[in-house]
C-alpha cells in the first residue's frame, strides 16, 4: 500500500497497532517524512487509557503490551479468575 508523503509532516503524529512486524510501511513512511510515530497502540484515546489504567512497560513493544492487557482482561472476563500474567508475557515475547 502506498501512502502519499503529503499526509505527513513534523507535525504529524502516527499510531500504529501492528505488533508484527515491528517497524510497519506506515511507520517507516511517516518516520521518513518527519513524522512522530507511535508504534501499537489502535488509536490515540486507547493509548491514553494505557497509561491511565493498564500496566504497560514502555521498555517492550506497546502493540505487544496491549495484546497481553487485552488477554488477561477477556481471560478475567471469561473465567471469572486473574490469568497468570508471567506467563502470558513470556509466551507473546517467546513468539517474537
Amino acid at each position: 500500500m502506498a501512502f502519499p508523503k503529503s499526509l505527513f509532516s513534523s507535525k504529524s503524529v502516527v499510531i500504529e497497532m501492528a505488533y508484527k512486524p515491528k517497524i510497519t510501511k506506515l511507520l517507516q513512511v511517516a518516520a521518513e517524512n518527519d513524522a512522530q510515530t507511535v508504534q501499537g497502540s489502535f488509536h490515540f484515546s486507547f493509548f491514553i487509557f494505557s497509561f491511565l489504567f493498564l500496566e504497560i512497560n514502555l521498555s517492550k513493544p506497546l502493540g505487544a503490551e496491549i495484546l497481553i492487557e487485552q488477554a488477561l482482561y477477556q481471560f478475567k472476563t471469561w473465567c471469572c479468575c486473574e490469568a497468570p500474567r508471567d506467563e502470558i508475557t513470556k509466551k507473546v515475547y517467546s513468539a517474537e
